[in-house]
Parts: C-alpha cells; sequence; structure tokens
C-alpha cells in the first residue's frame, strides 16, 4: 500500500516536472524575440536607443503615416506610407489578436505587450503553432500596405500610434520582425530544431554567455559593435549546441530585426551585421 502510495506520488511529480518542462518551453518560445533580441533589446534600453526612438516619436506624431530611414549621415529622412497606414495595423492585428483572445478596447489602442505575450504563452506551443496566425497577420499588412517596405512601414513609430507607450510600440515592431523570420526564411530550421534551442535558452549558463558577448560590445565606441557581437554571439552558441544551421539562423534573426530599427541603426550598421551572419542585407523594399 505504501509503495503503491509512492508511486503514485512519483507519478504526479513526474507529471508535474513535465508540466514545468513544457510551461518554460512555452516561456521560453514567448516570442523568439526573447532569445536573441530580448538581449539586443535590453542593450537599446540601456543605450539611447529608446531615447532616438522617443525623440523621433515626438517629432513625426503629427505625420501618423511616415516611415523613418536612418541614412549615412545620420540625418533622418521619410518616405511614404500608405495614409491608411495606422488602420491597416490596427485591423489586421484585430483579427490576429482574437487567436489569443485579446481586444483592441474603444480607444482603438493594444493590448499591453506584457499581456500579449502571456497570452502567447499561454496558448502556443510550437513554432508551426505561433507561425498559423502570424502568417495570415503578414499576409493581411502586405496586402494592406500595396507595395510598400514592409520594415520601412511596421516600425515602432507607427506602433506608437497605436500602444500605450514607447516600450510597447517597440517591442510590438520587434515582435513582428522576430516572427517575419522565424515564420519566413528561418522556418525549416526553427521548426526541425526548437527542442534544442528551447533547452539550450533556457540554460543559465547561456543566458549569462550571450549578457558577456552583449556587454562587451556595449561598452565599444562605435555604437554598432554590440548588434554585431550580439549577432556573432547568438550564432556561436547556438550554433554549438544546436548545429551550424540553428547558429546561422539565429544570427540571421537579428539581421531581420535589425531592417526593423532604421532610427537606430543606419545602412552601414545593417551591411556589418549582414556579413558578421554571413548574409547579404536585403536591398530597400526586400
Amino acid at each position: 500500500m505504501g509503495g503503491g502510495q509512492a508511486k503514485g506520488e512519483e507519478g504526479e511529480m513526474g507529471m508535474g516536472d513535465r508540466r514545468k518542462k513544457a510551461e518554460r518551453g512555452r516561456e521560453v518560445k514567448i516570442v523568439l524575440l526573447q532569445l536573441v533580441s530580448g538581449i539586443q533589446f535590453k542593450s537599446l534600453i540601456a543605450s539611447k536607443g529608446l531615447n532616438v526612438f522617443r525623440g523621433v516619436v515626438d517629432s513625426l506624431r503629427p505625420q501618423q503615416h511616415l516611415s523613418t530611414v536612418r541614412s549615412e549621415n545620420a540625418t533622418f529622412a521619410t518616405t511614404s506610407c500608405p495614409d491608411n497606414l495606422t488602420e491597416v495595423i490596427r485591423e489586421c492585428y484585430r483579427s490576429y489578436f482574437q487567436v489569443y483572445r485579446l481586444e483592441i478596447g474603444s480607444s482603438g489602442k493594444f493590448p499591453p505587450i506584457v499581456s500579449f505575450f502571456r497570452a502567447l504563452r499561454n496558448t502556443s506551443n510550437s513554432v508551426q503553432s505561433e507561425c498559423r496566425p502570424y502568417s495570415s497577420l503578414h499576409n493581411c499588412i502586405e496586402t494592406g500596405i500595396a507595395g510598400s517596405s514592409m520594415p520601412d512601414c511596421i516600425t515602432g513609430l507607427n506602433f506608437a500610434n497605436l500602444t500605450r507607450d514607447p516600450v510597447s510600440a517597440m517591442r510590438y515592431s520587434l515582435t513582428f520582425a522576430t516572427f517575419e523570420y522565424v515564420c519566413g526564411s528561418g522556418y525549416r530550421v526553427f521548426e526541425a530544431n526548437e527542442q534544442c534551442i528551447d533547452e539550450v535558452t533556457a540554460n543559465r549558463t547561456v543566458r549569462q554567455r550571450l549578457w558577456q558577448c552583449e556587454a562587451s560590445g556595449f561598452y565599444s565606441v562605435d555604437d554598432c559593435d554590440g548588434f554585431v557581437v550580439s549577432a556573432q554571439c547568438a550564432g556561436e552558441v547556438y550554433g554549438n549546441s544546436c548545429g551550424t544551421d540553428s547558429g546561422d539562423a539565429m544570427c540571421r534573426l537579428e539581421v531581420n530585426i535589425a531592417r526593423y530599427l532604421s532610427y537606430i541603426i543606419d545602412s552601414t550598421c545593417l551591411e556589418r551585421i549582414s556579413a558578421a551572419c554571413g548574409s547579404q542585407p536585403p536591398t530597400p523594399g526586400d
């Protein structure tokens, strides 16, 4: 009797451990943004990136449908996006949020980014399940902007019209950029290696290693170094643990995210990040 009870308790503990492991997997995959660009995002906050972002938002707020492109001499130029861009993004996201049982309220503002991450964690448990609704969102916006450049229009600057604060705006934009790569060019690799990537990401030693890489770039005189080092480090860490394909994919994920940070990263820096990841920088409009 005692032995049976012990086995039963052991079985319950085993189920509990499996449940915790599955929950941890969902936590890890909140948006694969948290894998690498979560680190990059913190670097932006720690540096002057968010201040730059806030300044640009304030300067462009009256012109709600402009995208911002940082030029070679670090001045900001603007290119036109559709006049109804805010509505396009809002309506496409309205359908997307429904998948996660979230709503856009009467104010027209998006749910807090924390609420979105929580809903994503509780609903999605695989790359495939995350990418299915995202692909519909991406197609909806792509149709709505009718040939305009996605990275130029779907920026934190334009999400600022739809969110309650600059941090949420930036994170919604970077989340979109992350899924674009994971569910697009990187889909095959992320789907095939998601278990390894999850386990590596959950490893405290790995997280410390990534933070060390970030710190080494953060104190450089060159603002671009942090992004380059972060991308290279991600490629090395995940490549060593999950294979070359995973390492390359994690590095190139950084490249795609950088495309959506044109108000912080100029084209020369984007070329450097691309070169560090062994890929060609995308041409404007790609």
